[in-house]
């Protein structure tokens, strides 16, 4: 599993980067305006990150400016964390999981049956 992104809402684009860039001194690695969606998406990277994050596109703090105001309360002030994961590797842990809930429910089944007799 690869850490890619942490994604922040900003509702202003200049003093958000005024504090991740010169305060805290994250570089800008990339910048996207997507102006069917209203948006613009504004990728930083630590200083000692950013030759890892120009080439892998990871490790990265996204910050999301949406063009038409909003206040960010109850469900719209979410932000994500991105991973990139093995398939084959996601689906072995996930049917290892599943066979061990199996295992603890047939095990529930035969302590009930034990205390039936």
């Amino acid at each position: 599993m690869q850490f890619l992104h942490t994604m922040v809402r900003v509702s202003n684009v200049e003093s958000s980067l005024a504090f991740y860039c010169d305060a805290l001194g994250m570089i800008e690695i990339s910048r996207y305006e997507v102006a069917k969606g209203r948006f613009t998406l504004i990728f930083l990277a630590a200083p000692d990150d950013s030759k890892t994050a120009i080439e892998k596109d990871a490790p990265l703090l996204e910050l999301t400016y949406n063009w038409d105001p909003e206040p960010y309360e109850g469900g719209r002030n979410f932000g994500h964390l991105a991973f990139r994961v093995n398939f084959q590797l996601m689906m072995l842990v996930l049917m290892v999981q599943i066979l061990l809930q199996i295992m603890n429910m047939k095990q529930m089944v035969l302590e009930l049956q034990l205390l039936q007799l």
